[in-house]
């Protein structure tokens, strides 16, 4: 385990030495020469006799001519291969420094500048343009056109501008803006300017603008300045569009076409957004970022460090969550840099993940907003959940799934589609905050729902091979890793078979070289410590020593990430096979996350490593076990029976009834489910036997018309049939609320599983254990304990009294009706209702109350909660009403002549059907 420890101490070190003075953390994305010459490009177009040339664009230049090649090319990205296109790009930044530049210039006195100009130019003559980026192909169009003035539009007359107005702004086309992502919209004027100015000399365009303005319709200028108008408006508050460096110099250069000035308010953020991201590499050269990201730097440092084995840097996340709490939006969602006004999945997803856990820690505590800012975030993501089930980048209502592949580059740009990464991601935070038991109820429903919608994306997007795409991440490993990660927290097996599939091709990946889908780039730090992540969420032992293939990735993962040697490497795409870029901070963040997982499950194993880290959930201390006698555990099991049985009341103490069942529910932390439906079962009985008391008068007579003797039999022998039902419902109440307070106060004492039974015991127990961490479980546990509880209460509790009944009840029409009930609980939807055949056969009866549990967790436990109060005859403030019943319960435990004398002070304890106290209303629950 020592092996982990110093790469871990290094990494962690490294990250916390590049906090800023102001307390974020600030890598930004580290672009390539493309980004470079489009930020030199847009920043020399506003230089005048009055705004000369900065030193860092002078400085910019001969940065970007040290990455020209040596057949005189600029890749799209440092270290990659050569670009046709980014080579033209390249060239006209060149060109208009040199127009600014004054001519005694060292670097154009040397003819260095015009020497690569020349070089670069000769490429092009000998170039193949085939297989570029589609983006970066129209990109060097338009800026070409921008600066040269060739005509090169597609189309040359002045629609552009006109629709894309009309898109922007008419209500016709708010299907279409919906399903366009929030990027495309900023970007979407500038490129309309620009091809509209491309093409406003054309004879067509001149002919159209006249024949408008006999009609009195405004002409493309007009358009173009109400879209320049548009531009203004979205421009983020850091100066910035569209998240990246691309698009703010596409809209500055847009700008520039227009008139505007380097005085111009908008000119003036944009370009001083621009210079604040060039910063200098390893070899001192200044590159261009590919855009700001310190929220999102920030966020994934704070949710490392809010793992719990850091507690000595844990101090930091109070103020940490103070800072990026400043920059949630409305909708409870993150932007990706700070004051930027375009929110993302990406950074709410680990803004979520850190908020969670440091609310789990005990942050929430100290901090009461915090629970809301999680709650917000969550409602957030559950907004922006496509029809799918995934999630894209940012908020888009794209409705198509795109299988095991991703989405082709224009499609890509255009709309934010779901990606498997991104799903993962979000699965990873939604999971977050539902254990941390920040959410209400009525949250964890629609979250359950959104899981349950999100698992079924990535099952069905997983590829023949095992794998999963990515988008925002190298190749698919992240994917891959992400997904498996997701679909182990949230239900699945080890043994399932996607996970086996996804664990198969790691372990390929892992060794062959043709899997990374590039063969000029090896098995870097970035994809070791992704492939660790998903063998260590498909890793089929909680033990795992005796992973192979495990120990195998993370001993030449540990090798690897005590220098960091890939980590300033460009490995994440940001146009797919075409162009990427580098985060060397959150490969570093990666790395120390891994390594901590692998060693939390080495030590504790792999469920208590994923609540540590995922979750931040602490591991629960383990209380001194009391030691009780038999006799003293017998003695407390029979002291809290009799206070059930007092709280059972008498067969028409429905209400009464009700009210303890709620009580057990809401302090098991609303996970033992089942008092909540047996309060409806005993709501709905209440109803429906006072229902059918109203026929049993005239059925005798009908049944028995000339003999009083046998009428008077046979309503007795109904009524007592009908009492035996109601007496079920008692034993189930008095059995119920001796085994959930029994378990809670001397569950784990020795003994306590010779009074009650396993596997009942452990399955309260494990409730118990939730409870007190207010830690909300599963649906999948929720259904196991409902099961075993439900199977136990009617074995031991229903059927003898049921039994009984049976025997007693011989008439043939009222054993058929009585025992063919028509179910419909308060929470089913409308026309829903459950038939028995035989309510006497144990079998049935499990089979129906499965599926009541079913229809409960279909329309949400909220619903179900609520839904209470349609009875009408339950009291308003439940928790004052037990406090009563548990005050005369102790009274009654010790003299028990009290008890009537109790009964009778609590009018309310018996209802009549359909009628409500006066004053009163349905109950409200929180």
């Amino acid at each position: 385990m020592n092996t982990f420890e110093e790469p871990l101490q290094s990494v962690l070190d490294r990250i916390i030495a590049q906090r800023g003075p102001d307390g974020w953390w600030d890598s930004a994305m580290e672009g390539g020469p493309i980004h470079a010459s489009l930020s030199l490009l847009a920043t020399t177009s506003f230089c005048s006799p009055s705004h000369t040339l900065a030193q860092d664009d002078r400085e910019l230049v001969s940065s970007l001519l040290t990455a020209q090649n040596d057949v005189g090319a600029f890749p799209a990205y440092s270290a990659g291969p050569a670009s046709y296109f980014a080579t033209r790009i390249a060239i006209e930044a060149l060109e208009n420094f040199q127009r600014v530049e004054p001519a005694n210039d060292s670097t154009a006195q040397s003819g260095s500048l015009q020497l690569a100009i020349n070089r670069a130019k000769e490429f092009l003559q000998s170039g193949d343009p085939r297989g570029e980026s589609f983006l970066h192909r129209q990109t060097a169009l338009l800026v070409e056109a921008a600066f040269s003035g060739k005509k090169i539009a597609p189309v040359r007359f002045h629609l552009y501008a006109l629709v894309t107005f009309l898109f922007l702004t008419h209500w016709l086309f708010k299907p279409l803006r919906l399903i366009s992502s929030a990027a495309f919209q900023q970007i979407l004027p500038a490129a309309a300017i620009l091809l509209q100015n491309n093409s406003r000399n054309a004879p067509l365009t001149r002919l159209i603008d006249r024949f408008l303005r006999l009609l009195h319709i405004r002409s493309a200028e007009q358009f173009n300045e109400a879209l320049a108008k548009i531009m203004c408006e979205t421009q983020s508050a850091n100066g910035s569009w569209g998240w990246t460096v691309l698009a703010t110099s596409i809209s500055l250069i847009a700008l520039h076409t227009r008139g505007h000035d380097a005085d111009s308010p908008p000119v003036l953020k944009g370009i001083s957004y621009l210079r604040a991201l060039r910063r200098r590499d390893n070899e001192g050269h200044l590159i261009q970022s590919w855009g700001g990201c310190r929220v999102w730097d920030t966020a994934n440092v704070a949710d490392l460090l809010a793992i719990p084995c850091f507690e000595r840097h844990y101090l930091m996340s109070g103020d940490i969550a103070r800072l990026l709490s400043g920059e949630q939006g409305a909708n409870g969602l993150m932007p990706f840099d700070r004051t930027m006004a375009l929110q993302d999945h990406d950074s709410s997803a680990v803004y979520l993940n850190f908020l969670a856990k440091a609310y789990a820690l005990g942050l929430g505590a100290k901090q009461p907003w915090v629970g809301n800012a999680v709650e917000v975030c969550v409602l957030g993501l559950l907004a922006d959940q496509h029809k799918d089930g995934g999630w894209g980048f940012a908020k888009c209502d794209w409705a198509f799934a795109t299988g095991s592949k991703p989405p082709s580059e224009l499609l890509n740009m255009i709309s934010d589609v779901s990606t498997p990464d991104m799903t993962g991601r979000c699965l990873l935070a939604l999971m977050a905050a539902r254990q941390s038991g920040a959410l209400s109820v009525s949250t964890l429903d629609a979250v359950d729902v959104s899981i349950c919608n999100a698992r079924e994306y990535l099952l069905q997007s997983q590829a023949r091979d095992g794998s999963w795409w990515s988008r925002w991440l190298p190749e698919k490993a992240g994917g891959t890793s992400l997904s498996l990660l997701a679909l182990r927290i949230t239900g699945s097996n080890p043994d399932a078979v996607h996970l086996k599939r996804g664990r198969e091709w790691i372990i390929s990946f892992g060794t062959t070289k043709e899997a990374l889908g590039a063969g000029s780039r090896s098995l870097g730090q970035t994809d070791q410590a992704f492939c660790a992540l998903g063998l260590l969420a498909t890793t089929p032992n909680e033990r795992i020593e005796g992973d192979e293939p495990l120990r195998k990735a993370l001993s030449n993962f540990t090798t690897q990430s005590v220098d960091a040697t890939d980590a300033s490497l460009p490995v994440f795409p940001f146009v797919p096979r075409h162009e990427y870029y580098s985060a060397p901070l959150y490969t570093s963040v990666l790395t120390a996350f891994t390594l901590v997982f692998y060693r939390t499950a080495l030590k504790c194993g792999i469920c208590v490593a994923m609540e540590e880290c995922l979750w931040g959930r602490t591991r629960e201390k383990r209380k001194p076990v009391p030691q009780r006698t038999a006799i003293e555990l017998v003695e407390a099991y029979d002291r809290f029976r009799k206070k059930g049985i007092f709280f059972a009341g008498s067969p028409e103490d429905i209400a009464q009834r009700v009210v303890v069942h709620y009580t057990v529910y809401r302090g098991s932390g609303r996970n033992f489910t089942f008092p909540l439906l047996a309060l409806h079962g005993a709501a709905w009985a209440h109803g429906y036997f006072n229902f059918l008391s109203i026929f049993v008068g005239p059925y005798c007579v009908i049944r028995h018309p000339f003999s009083y003797e046998k009428r008077r039999a046979l309503r007795a022998s109904l009524e007592k049939a009908m009492l035996g039902f109601r007496m079920a419902n008692q034993r189930v109440l008095s059995d119920t609320y001796a085994n959930y307070h029994f378990t809670k106060q001397f569950g784990t004492c020795p003994g306590a599983e010779k009074i009650v039974k396993e596997p009942l015991l452990s399955f309260l127990n494990r409730i118990h254990s939730a409870s007190e961490r207010n830690l909300p479980m599963s649906n999948r546990e929720k259904r196991e304990t409902y099961s075993e509880n439900f199977q136990w209460e009617q074995a031991n509790s229903v059927w003898p009294t049921v039994a009984r009944t049976v025997r007693e009840l011989r008439d043939p029409i009222a054993k058929f009706i009585a025992f063919r009930p028509l179910v419909a609980f308060a929470y089913f939807p409308t026309f829903t209702f459950l038939f028995f055949k035989d309510f006497s056969k144990t079998d049935e009866r499990i089979e129906q109350g499965w599926k009541a549990y079913q229809i409960a967790e279909e329309m949400g436990w909220a619903h179900t909660e609520r839904s209470m109060g349609s009875y009408r005859f339950l009291p308003l403030d439940y928790l004052e009403n037990f406090r009563w019943l548990d005050q005369r319960a102790e009274e009654f435990l010790h003299e028990p002549q009290k008890h009537r004398e109790a009964l009778r002070q609590m009018p309310w304890l018996r209802p009549k059907l359909g009628r409500r106290r006066r004053g009163t209303r349905p109950t409200s629950f929180s």
